[in-house]
């Protein structure tokens, strides 16, 4: 299991690449510029792009989740099929906001650490500042590996692909 909020497997497929491709297509509309998603209302799981055979998606969801990976892939001709690099991660914003937060945390985690060592007392504040990193880290990689689970799922069952 990943400790960070990233995915990195490949998806091996009997299907052509241009099968793929279709596939992947069939089931992406073009990104929304709207930033409250008001336009949910789709019968496609995903959007996003396709450029020749890549491709970055990110799925359409009725409710907010900041950690929703986006997804990035890129489809090979293997032998008898296809083969898909899938790269799944937090959008750049999220991932410098978190570690900007998870770094102010742990300083702060370090300085009431340093103040116990310095006065030799027990400082019960250092349970409140342990429990904000450990609720910042759960946040994260559970809302994450929430979404990522199930587009991992949809990918090789649409494909009718194996998981490396």
């Amino acid at each position: 299991m990943n400790l960070i909020p990233y995915e990195n497997y490949y998806l091996t497929t009997k299907l052509t690449p241009h099968q793929v491709v279709s596939l992947l297509q069939n089931n992406i509309i073009p990104r929304s510029r709207d930033i409250f998603r008001s336009n949910t209302n789709t019968t496609r799981p995903y959007e996003g792009y396709i450029v020749h055979n890549t491709f970055e998606v990110s799925r359409i969801i009725q409710y907010r989740n900041s950690f929703l990976p986006i997804i990035k892939g890129q489809v090979y001709r293997e032998n008898e099929g296809s083969r898909i690099h899938v790269k799944m991660k937090l959008h750049s914003v999220v991932a410098g906001f978190m570690l900007v937060w998870m770094s102010g945390v742990t300083l702060a985690l370090i300085a009431v650490f340093i103040k116990m060592l310095v006065h030799k007392k027990f400082e019960p504040a250092i349970f409140f500042v342990l429990l904000m990193l450990l609720f910042g880290y759960g946040l994260t990689l559970g809302g994450f590996k929430y979404e990522s689970n199930k587009s991992k799922m949809f990918l090789a069952q649409l494909l009718e692909a194996n998981c490396i």
